[in-house]
């Protein structure tokens, strides 16, 4: 695999294409949205094959649903195959001629939209349906019309014919990230898959960076803070969700979401709001440390995949209020200070250092395990056909040009450099991917090592020693490597 980037910025490929766009000729333009047309006819089956099964609606509202299935249909249509105008609309509409391509589509953009929003209104309306109570079938259709059109909105965007203007305004303004995070968590929804929740170390970069989310990146650049940071929160929801039977998940979940809501506290001062933070924080790092004069004994596979995903959650929720509440705020200072200054914090940086070298671990050993593939000189051999079917199964939301990762406890001395797709951001003193081999003494915890860290350095010397032992593409190579995935 090649380190390769492209030296155009996203930005500038999209106004390249945007510009390639006014050049169409009819034809072109034609065969363009023929292509696209195409592109979604499979997710396209699948919404109006979901509209016409029986979803249990009361009659009434079943007519309603059919309705909107038609605009939606026509407004598609209208996309994908532009009747010409008639001789009546050419003179109305004579002064539109001036207007772009992307003008022209966006009218038609938003007459989709809207049938997707109605549908969705009514589908989530318990009332709607005959047992009044909205059931997995109308869920599930949701969920497949918000795929049409996010796929709708990265096919116009990738050739060119809709502006940012309107893109910004449907992913922010009206919906808050939220259909891409619907698009996001349809694909990547958490498990106690350890190397899947693993992988995750910072899930916007992940996000930006990953293959299996590369029909969106130009998207994602459209995203403003506000979203971003409503997407992180929500897939934590979901996280918290799916965690929700081991130790200290629900009830510092409900807790977090209290905290983290839109609009919370907005009464109070920011001294009480800091202090409220602070005491939730504390409450997290004793579930991840808990105090216990007896080691722990994990009899199970099931019962260490179960410690490091609840470890992680909770490190998660710690991140994102440190990142979006407490680093942000006018006192930031004082507060930060504090958190340095609790008596666990060597135990949270230690983690932070750890989950970060064993993320880093597992995107060099994916990588290594997809050279490999690539590298063997039969596609059709049975090592092929086994691990490359199971690396395109488990398709890992992973960052996998992200070299450097970025801890939001700003200790150690930090040093300003430049990646290679040109963006500055800041690097803490730290092992990085060059070098695997995690020194222990690093930590500053010396010898007797929390049980989450100690089974993570655990991880990261197998990985460590396992890459050093792959030097062929046979089939046992192969599965060395697969079995450090944990695939």
């Amino acid at each position: 695999m090649s380190n390769w980037q492209d030296p155009l910025t996203r930005e500038e490929r999209r106004a390249q294409r945007i510009e390639a766009a006014k050049d169409y000729s009819p034809w072109q333009l034609e065969s363009v949205r023929s292509q696209l047309e195409n592109e979604l006819r499979s997710a396209n089956y699948h919404v109006f094959m979901a509209f016409d099964s029986n979803i249990g609606l009361k009659p009434k509202y079943e007519i309603k649903l059919k309705t909107i299935q038609a605009q939606i249909s026509k407004g598609l249509s209208a996309i994908f195959h532009p009747k010409p105008p008639s001789r009546l609309n050419r003179l109305i509409n004579i002064a539109s001629r001036d207007k772009s391509l992307q003008e022209n589509n966006a009218p038609l953009v938003l007459n989709v939209l809207h049938g997707f929003e109605k549908s969705c209104t009514l589908l989530q309306d318990k009332e709607a349906f005959a047992s009044n109570k909205v059931n997995a079938e109308a869920l599930s259709l949701i969920y497949l019309m918000n795929d049409l059109f996010v796929e709708l909105l990265a096919g116009l965007d990738q050739k060119g014919l809709i502006g940012d203007e309107l893109i910004r305004d449907i992913l922010n303004k009206r919906n808050g990230g939220r259909w891409i995070f619907n698009w996001l968590i349809g694909r990547h929804p958490p498990t106690r898959h350890i190397p899947d929740t693993y992988f995750i170390f910072d899930l916007k970069s992940s996000m930006k960076e990953s293959p299996s989310t590369r029909l969106i990146h130009e998207l994602l650049e459209q995203l403003d803070p506000e979203s971003w940071r409503n997407i992180e929160r929500l897939y934590l929801d979901c996280q918290i969700a799916t965690f929700a039977s081991l130790p200290d998940i629900s009830n510092l979940g409900k807790e977090f979401r209290i905290l983290t809501a839109p609009g919370a506290f907005h009464d109070l001062d920011e001294h009480t709001i800091q202090t409220l933070y602070q005491v939730f924080l504390k409450k997290v790092i004793h579930g991840i440390f808990p105090q216990s004069t007896q080691p722990l004994k994990l009899t199970s596979i099931d019962m260490q995949a179960n410690l490091l995903v609840r470890a992680k959650t909770l490190n998660d929720m710690l991140r994102f209020i440190v990142q979006h509440h407490v680093e942000p705020s006018s006192l930031s200072q004082h507060y930060m200070a504090q958190i340095r200054q609790m008596a666990e914090f060597p135990k949270i940086e230690a983690l932070e250092k750890v989950v970060m070298l064993y993320s880093e671990s597992l995107r060099v050993t994916y990588l290594e395990l997809a050279r490999k593939l690539l590298q063997l000189p039969d596609r059709k051999s049975d090592a092929f056909k086994t691990h490359g079917l199971a690396v395109i199964q488990k398709n890992f939301l992973a960052d996998i040009w992200q070299r450097e990762r970025l801890s939001i406890f700003k200790i150690d001395t930090f040093s300003e450099v430049r990646d290679e797709r040109g963006k500055s951001f800041l690097l803490p003193n730290m092992p990085m991917s060059n070098d695997l081999n995690l020194n222990i003494k690093s930590l500053g915890l010396g010898t007797h090592l929390p049980e989450v860290i100690n089974i993570l350095v655990q991880k990261i010397q197998t990985i460590h020693q396992g890459l050093q032992k792959t030097p062929g593409h046979t089939n046992s190579e192969l599965q060395r490597l697969a079995s450090l995935l944990e695939i």
